[in-house]
């Protein structure tokens, strides 16, 4: 196998210097390791978290100068380089006798302590400590005891174990795992300098440019030669996907950095695999595409586990005598999740363990963006301070990561959700579940207290005390593992386990709860079956942008990321950060756009206007032959529309809430099959209006009923009331952006090739205002927007199609 360093490791040849953590050196030996395994899983959870916490504290109260988290460095020379290890200490401590170095580490006692001893783990930790205690030694010039502390999650009951530090056989250790981390780099370089050499080689995946790709391609080779982030407005037809992968790929390659392509949606993901695999014609880079860890899983449990997963058991054993991992490299250019599974379930191995394998080893990535924004499931060598500098980003349809972005940050806990678990206990008659099932009756206790004293209400802003509804947390995570292995051995455990999903939606919830900061509110929740306490995060830039600073480069890019400066601010790109915007490469003699201002339809006029709108509804979409598409704002406001729509015409077809991908798809391939014409009705931001296409004649055009605000209520009022506070503009954040950019998205829906022709209609007498019409695309009229204002907009469309048949 290839060489392979984590993302965490920085090396620069120029200056001849080597920079890892601590964490590095102790890891390099293991190879293979799944997401929980036995003895330390504990370490990444809030149980553990909670366990150091306690630990400090208590350490304080008899030490006051006993210090936590402490960082410490080290350099050494080896192989002429020289190289800096760093990393943070959990307790240091100076008593009559010297200096103490303690590494802290929770285990479950009643399960794992028997064989601890033997483990690797216990080997690991022990090499951790003596690193520690080694560096600090170095620093203070003086010997250095060290301890590694164990602590039982369950009794909080304590283990000393003395480490005996020999300070020549640890230098000799570290500087042999520093020699090998520079050997694996030099075999490294040589696989880069075939590499570069195939990315001057590569070919533009066409016969021909489109028009503005080329000088899309010159931003984006700027700004990642010139290390600025770059924010690319571009409509469809520009060949945005090309535009990007193209030069991005090459600069990465030529440089030695990993590309990730980032989308919300798979079929974003499978036109940039489209790509990758014709600009890989030589076989000169390898590229992967990743699956979601519910979608890739080969067990029925999503308990990744290997006392409940035959998949995790002895995963790292089973990845090297199986050679899993050289196989699908070698096997393949560009892996697909599907021979990702069959190769995993073929070894029994963890199809979704595996993928992230082949990320370390993979050049291109093409994955959602929750795999480097969403804290509970980013790639956990992306989490590491300054892993993403050898990364290149490209976000996909990078409006889209403006409600995603909050979205990681929002989490909801469910007051039905919690009683559903607690029920699901009364079946578990263990001590363990009897903990357990205290715990979550202490959580419900407190979501009842929140409730008292607001019976009328049923939404309000609240202001919680933290520690009652953060508390349950830690009992839940120390017996969790006690309840499933009593499911197990009951023959008990089954999909979707009530407890499980609850767990994770509570641990989402309690990391959200300890990040505070203005921009988190907390809301209640009163419906007539449940209770939710939801924390609604106003502002994601914070989070986002820590991950966009942190790259060596970023491309955003969409049809709709206008104006720049909102998505600079609610994306968090840096000041340096660029931006590029591009016209419309088709004809445009094929689109006419207008807008029919005599109908007033904000929310208090709209009703009393449904009549006349259904009837220009109807004139509209009877004015030529073809299919057309009429968008509202709401469901409220499109029923009400049919209600009053004329007999005769067209057949409607109307978008149910809740119509999935699936039937859209199937929609769309009756229309395509179809000789007669249809009028659809849907809503601005649903599935006719987004994330399809209608080639061909399959949609001459969309009639985009009102500038699709977002529906007044409590929480589009506080994104208002922050962005009014820290913008003094919380209308046009909260409200007029990501309404207009509704709009132009809906818009796009009509031209997608340079032979399509069609007409977009916007209604209502806002769109001949400034203070809307700012945010049409440059290209749609020449001087002025009064150019696309009409008083008759079915003679227009009868006029457009009758004079281009």
């Amino acid at each position: 196998m290839e060489a392979c360093r984590p993302m965490s490791i920085f090396i620069d040849d120029t200056k001849r210097e080597l920079s890892c953590s601590v964490g590095d050196l102790v890891l390099q030996e293991d190879r293979f390791r799944i997401g929980f395994s036995a003895h330390e899983g504990y370490e990444r959870l809030w149980v553990g978290q909670s366990v150091h916490a306690a630990y400090g504290e208590g350490m304080r109260e008899h030490h006051p100068e006993y210090r936590t988290e402490v960082t410490v460095r080290g350099e050494f020379d080896v192989e002429g380089y020289r190289c800096t290890v760093q990393g943070r200490i959990d307790g240091l401590v100076r008593t009559a006798e010297g200096l103490r170095v303690e590494e802290v580490k929770s285990l479950h006692f009643g399960r794992d302590l028997a064989d601890f001893y033997d483990s690797a783990a216990y080997g690991r930790y022990k090499f951790q400590t003596e690193i520690y205690a080694f560096l600090v030694s170095r620093q203070e010039g003086r010997p250095v005891e060290a301890r590694l502390i164990l602590i039982d999650i369950a009794s909080r009951e304590e283990k000393t174990v003395a480490v005996r530090v020999d300070p020549a056989a640890v230098q000799g250790r570290i500087e042999g795992r520093l020699g090998r981390l520079l050997r694996a780099h030099f075999k490294d370089l040589k696989g880069r300098e075939k590499k570069a050499a195939a990315a001057e080689r590569m070919p533009f995946p066409h016969e021909g440019e489109r028009p503005f790709q080329a000088d899309m391609m010159r931003e984006v080779e700027d700004a990642l030669r010139n290390r600025k982030p770059l924010l690319v407005s571009a409509p469809t037809g520009v060949g945005k996907t090309v535009a990007a992968l193209y030069p991005a790929l090459r600069h990465c390659l030529a440089n030695g950095l990993k590309l990730f392509f980032l989308t919300a949606k798979t079929l974003q993901q499978e036109m940039a695999v489209g790509v990758l695999k014709r600009l890989n014609t030589e076989g000169g880079f390898r590229s992967i595409q990743l699956r979601a860890k519910s979608k890739i899983c080969a067990h029925t449990e999503q308990l990744c586990h290997e006392n409940f997963c035959p998949y995790a058991k002895d995963y790292g054993d089973k990845m090297e005598s199986t050679g899993v991992l050289d196989k699908l490299l070698y096997a393949f250019p560009h892996i697909e999740p599907d021979a990702v599974f069959s190769a995993g379930r073929a070894a029994q191995v963890c199809p979704f363990e595996v993928s992230l394998e082949l990320v370390r080893h993979s050049d291109a990535v093409v994955c959602d963006y929750n795999y480097i924004f969403d804290p509970a499931v980013a790639l956990k060598d992306t989490k590491e301070p300054g892993a993403l500098a050898d990364s290149v980003l490209i976000i996909d349809e990078a409006h889209n990561l403006v409600d995603r972005g909050r979205g990681y940050y929002s989490p909801v806990l469910s007051r039905a959700g919690v009683r559903a678990a607690r029920a699901a206990l009364d079946a578990v008659p263990t001590a363990s579940g009897g903990r357990m099932a205290a715990a979550l009756d202490r959580l419900l206790d407190a979501l009842d207290h929140l409730d008292r004293g607001h019976p009328g209400e049923a939404e309000r802003v609240i202001e919680p005390d933290p520690v009652p509804l953060k508390e349950p947390m830690e009992a839940l995570e120390s017996e969790i593992v006690d309840y499933f292995t009593y499911l197990r051995e009951k023959e008990l455990l089954r999909p979707n386990d009530v407890l499980m999903e609850l767990y994770f939606e509570y641990y989402r919830f309690v990391k959200v709860l300890g990040l505070g900061g203005g921009e988190f509110t907390t809301l209640l929740r009163r419906t007539a079956d449940d209770l939710q306490v939801k924390i609604l995060c106003a502002d994601a830039s914070r989070f986002l942008g820590e991950a966009l600073r942190s790259a060596h480069g970023v491309i955003a890019m969409s049809a709709t990321l206008t104006p720049p400066w909102f998505y600079r601010t609610v994306l968090g790109f840096p000041k340096e950060a660029v931006d590029a915007s591009f016209p419309s490469p088709f004809p445009r003699e094929n689109r006419r756009v207008l807008v029919y201002p005599h109908l007033d339809t904000t929310y208090r006029k709209r009703m009393e206007q449904v009549p006349d709108l259904a009837a220009l509804l109807h004139k509209m979409g009877n004015a030529a032959p073809g299919n057309f598409l009429a968008l509202f704002p709401s469901y409220l406001f499109l029923n009400a529309a049919l209600r009053h729509y004329p007999r005769g015409g067209k057949a409607v077809i109307v978008q149910e809430p809740g119509h999935s991908m699936k039937e859209t798809a199937a929609l769309l391939e009756r229309l395509k099959g179809s000789r007669k014409s249809h009028f659809l009705f849907g809503v601005s931001g649903g599935m006719f209006a987004e994330g399809v296409d209608y080639p061909g004649e399959a949609l001459r055009g969309v009639f985009i009923v009102s500038p699709a605000l977002p529906q007044v209520s409590l929480e589009q009022q506080i994104l208002k009331n922050y962005y009014d506070r820290t913008h003094e503009d919380g209308f046009a954040y909260a409200y007029l952006v990501p309404g207009m950019t509704r709009v132009v998205q809906s818009a796009g829906r009509v031209i997608r090739s340079e032979t399509d022709r069609g007409v977009i209609v916007l209604i209502c007498r806002r769109f001949a205002e400034a203070q809307y019409a700012q945010f049409f695309p440059r290209d749609w009229y020449d001087r002025s927007v009064s150019e696309l204002v009409t008083d008759d907009p079915a003679g227009e469309i009868k006029a457009f199609f009758g004079s281009n048949r």
